[in-house]
């Protein structure tokens, strides 16, 4: 009979132990999966984010592409071609460093995507 209470202690203190241990495991991955999911949250927030600004650039960039060329043309024909010229220059500036902010922004973004594919795999494998 004592033998028999023993191994029942036994079993009862290890049920027990083993029932402890799988719920603080499946707390600690309900945590990740949380932190997991806001990360991706995050991500996608600043995915839209830098999409709206790469259109918004790229729609500034187009036109002033026009104006550019139009001020290309009035600089070669129009009498006042010197003040024409600055005027083309400074625009010129201006495009080039629209043109480093959109390659700028577009890094950011493929490393973004790069960043939501990995999650995406992560989320199908499972």
């Amino acid at each position: 009979m004592r033998k028999l209470l023993i191994c029942f202690m036994i079993c009862l203190s290890a049920g027990s132990y083993a029932y402890t241990r799988t719920s603080t495991i499946t707390k600690e991955a309900e945590k990740i999966e949380k932190a997991e999911e806001q990360r991706k949250d995050r991500l996608s927030r600043r995915k839209d984010k830098l999409e709206s600004e790469l259109a918004e650039l790229l729609k500034n960039y187009n036109s002033r592409v026009e104006i550019t060329e139009k001020l290309k043309m009035d600089s070669e024909v129009r009498w006042y071609r010197d003040e024409y010229k600055e005027i083309l220059k400074k625009y010129e500036s201006v495009q080039d460093n629209l043109e480093k902010e959109i390659e700028k922004k577009e890094r950011e973004l493929a490393i973004v995507n790069r960043g939501l594919g990995i999650s995406a795999e992560e989320i199908t494998e499972e």
